[in-house]
């Protein structure tokens, strides 16, 4: 009886041990559990530390890139006591808003004017991270593209700077519930190859051409390891897909995986 018991206790020790196991490190628990990606939006915003990243192409050896990510909180000032008094350092009245600054160089060795581009951009939330407006800069000698978007008045300004005089064209937010419209003014429909026909039509609309997934508790493998991350999944035109992790404490972007195996990866990780 004795024996019998102890043969019980062992099996079953044994079966929960490979229950933890599988529930920590198997593939089925990989992907994470769904969460509103607002929550994943807010983590990144309410973060306090920059994130240093290196644009990558088929590999973490072929560096293309560096990057600079930086959020930033707008606080409401400081109101002074009622005997004149400021509060103590630290304490603040309220959330303004938020900015995100994403800036940095690329390398261009197949381009004959200029051997790199730079890419400046802001994006500026009110409190609750709503987007208010956004601020995109392209520079490739001698050509200068600058997009300014605002969500007050439903604009989107782009002007065109180079050898000759500059080009200034705007649209309205509306524009970009048509996908197609908006690429034939740009000129760019139906030449780009990767528009398969019949993805786009008069009737297409922002939101089916790009599905967001967000997660939590991912599991993102780097080497032999995994790290438990915030996944975001973008999927765009049906088949391409960009992912974004993010460290769950601090909201410190881990890695960008883009289309074409290109990676924007932090740099403590390499």
């Amino acid at each position: 009886m004795t024996r019998l018991a102890s043969i019980g206790i062992t099996a079953f020790w044994c079966v929960m041990s490979w229950l933890l196991l599988r529930s920590e490190f198997g593939d089925l628990h990989a992907v994470g559990t769904p969460v509103p990606p607002s929550l994943i939006w807010k983590r990144l915003l309410e973060s306090s530390d920059q994130s240093l990243l290196a644009l990558t192409h088929h590999g973490f050896t072929n560096r293309i890139g560096s990057f600079k990510w930086l959020p930033t909180t707008l606080e409401t000032n400081l109101p002074a006591t009622s005997n004149g008094a400021s509060l103590p350092e630290g304490m603040t009245q309220g959330v303004l808003g938020y900015t995100i600054d994403f800036d940095g160089t690329l390398l261009l060795p197949n381009v004959a004017l200029t051997n790199r581009a730079r890419l400046s951009s802001q994006i500026q939330t009110d409190a609750v991270g709503n987007w208010t407006h956004l601020h995109l800069q392209i520079s490739m000698k001698p050509m200068v593209w600058t997009i300014e978007a605002d969500a007050v008045s439903h604009s989107i300004q782009v002007r065109t700077e180079g050898a000759g005089a500059p080009e200034e064209s705007t649209y309205t937010l509306k524009d970009l519930t048509n996908p197609q419209g908006l690429l034939t003014r740009l000129g760019l429909f139906p030449s780009l190859p990767w528009l398969s026909p019949g993805l786009l039509s008069d009737k297409t609309s922002l939101s089916t051409l790009i599905q967001v997934d967000a997660r939590q508790d991912h599991r993102l493998r780097f080497g032999g390891q995994r790290i438990r991350c915030f996944r975001l999944r973008f999927t765009m035109l049906g088949s391409y897909t960009a992912d974004l992790y993010v460290n769950p404490q601090s909201g410190e972007v881990i890695r960008i995986d883009l289309p074409d195996r290109l990676t924007l990866v932090n740099e403590s990780f390499l």
